[in-house]
């Protein structure tokens, strides 16, 4: 799954979880910041 993709699945996750699919900026930007995070803890070492 690409970035794009992660980051559209992570959104529905939280939205389905509220029960609101009214989501803003602030969101996608917490959920790339996560993405990016798990990706950089799995870089080797």
């Amino acid at each position: 799954m690409n970035k794009k993709e992660q980051v559209i699945t992570e959104i529905f996750k939280i939205c389905k979880n509220r029960n609101t699919y009214v989501f803003h900026n602030e969101l996608v930007k917490e959920v790339l910041n996560r993405l990016a995070l798990e990706i950089l803890l799995m870089l080797p070492k």
